[in-house]
């Protein structure tokens, strides 16, 4: 077996629609084996993997909840829950991010919001804004959010 053959394992995979991931972890079994052989049952001398490239790896996930998750999830939510889960599903940002954003990173004038280290787009961070149409109710329910969080960690 030669790095070629992996090489056109590779592209014979990703046109059978297999995921670079995917693909990856396939090729990482191989070379597993590989190490084995070379290593503790001398089978071979050398591992061609060594000479192989992984397949690049973007492990974006575009998945918006339907409307009927939407609804269930606001239904079997606490009340005081609610705008901030709006403002979750308008922005896509994550709970640790949205605990941690202070008032001072929303700019109502400009209508921009910053996030420090944010997966998202500026367009989604933008759309959260319309969601603070009434800031201080969300504000008092971040703060109590926050407080209950950091008293499970006691």
């Amino acid at each position: 077996m030669t790095p070629k053959m992996f090489a056109e394992y590779k592209v014979q995979r990703r046109l059978e629609g297999a995921a670079p991931a995917t693909v990856n972890k396939e090729l990482q079994l191989v070379q597993h084996a590989f190490n084995l052989a070379v290593r503790e049952w001398e089978w071979c001398r050398t591992n061609p993997m060594h000479r192989v490239a992984l397949e690049q790896v973007r492990n974006e996930v575009d998945r918006w909840l339907t409307v009927e998750e939407e609804m269930h999830l606001m239904a079997i939510s606490s009340p005081w829950l609610h705008g901030i889960i709006v403002f979750a599903l308008n922005t896509g940002m994550r709970q640790g991010e949205i605990l941690n954003l202070h008032w001072e990173h929303v700019d109502f004038k400009t209508g921009n919001m910053t996030q420090r280290y944010a997966h998202h787009s500026s367009e989604s961070l933008r759309a959260g804004l319309s969601v603070l149409e009434k800031p201080f109710r969300i504000g008092t329910n971040l703060t109590q959010a926050t407080r209950m969080r950091e008293a499970t960690r006691d």
